[in-house]
């Protein structure tokens, strides 16, 4: 048994995190204490890590996985006013306001489309595989109505 420094209440050994440089070889805090406090912290600190190391991750990736330049990408958000090019929406209006506009391309040619929120993106991940894709939605669209 050991007490939380934090909430004061003795608990089981398994209720606290390993923690090899305490002399019980267990954390201070226990699990729950722990957890909550990160919840706290990130709730306070929102998204600071990526807004802080956004623009070296972004270019990176946009190179490597899509082939385009920081301004291209510019260029192609500019062209769609900064919104979404299915449903209109800024990623403010869509509840993602620190990510970036999702770029989207053809899985086969590898051709960029455009640039969509992350709901849309989303949507249409799971059906651009589809052999008939009205089909699929047609099955969608009869769920919803039930």
């Amino acid at each position: 048994m050991q007490r939380c420094h934090k909430c004061g209440i003795e608990k089981e050994e398994s209720d606290f995190y390993i923690f090899k440089p305490n002399k019980s070889g267990l954390h201070y805090d226990c699990k729950t204490c722990m957890k909550l406090a990160k919840k706290n912290w990130d709730a306070k600190n929102k998204g600071m890590y990526y807004i802080k190391h956004k623009e070296r991750f972004g270019n990176y990736r946009r190179m490597k996985l899509y082939g385009i330049t920081v301004d291209e990408y510019e260029e192609l958000k500019q062209r769609q006013d900064g919104r979404c090019a299915i449903c209109g929406r800024t990623q403010e209006q869509s509840g993602k306001s620190l990510r970036e506009l999702c770029i989207d391309h053809d899985h086969k040619t590898g051709r960029v489309r455009g640039l969509l929120c992350t709901r849309c993106n989303t949507m249409i991940a799971g059906i651009e595989h589809e052999d008939d894709i009205f089909d699929t939605l047609k099955r969608v669209k009869d769920y919803l109505e039930r």
